[in-house]
């Protein structure tokens, strides 16, 4: 059975990690478009947001630690009211964290160009 995201925040982050954490989530289930089940029932270090990203929560060196959030940068921008800035691009370009084909059922390793910030 598929645990639930909070409850494994709380049993393996603490103090701001574990905080903005649970408020990201928080912020997502807020929405109600964005399910989130673990990744693989084994590794409940994994999670899917359907329809938004990926979330890692580890500390491990091949990943930051101790959580973070992959967000399809594809069609990012797409339907803002307003252009997104060049300036904002280059810095959201510069920190890019590459995919690194974890086996998911996403589109691994997918070339995303800032095309999709336009």
């Amino acid at each position: 059975m598929s645990k639930k995201i909070e409850d494994f925040i709380n049993s393996v982050l603490s103090s701001e990690a574990q905080k903005n954490a649970l408020e990201l989530i928080t912020h997502i289930q807020a929405k109600g478009k964005f399910p989130i089940k673990q990744h693989d029932e084994k590794d409940e270090s994994g999670w899917n947001v359907d329809g938004l990203g990926f979330i890692v929560i580890l500390s491990s060196a091949d990943f930051p630690a101790p959580w973070t959030m992959w967000l399809g940068a594809d069609k990012l921008g797409e339907n803002a009211p307003n252009p997104i800035d060049e300036s904002v691009k280059e810095f959201a370009w510069a920190h890019v964290s590459p995919c690194g084909s974890c086996g998911g059922n996403c589109t691994s390793g997918k070339q995303n160009t800032n095309a999709g910030l336009d």
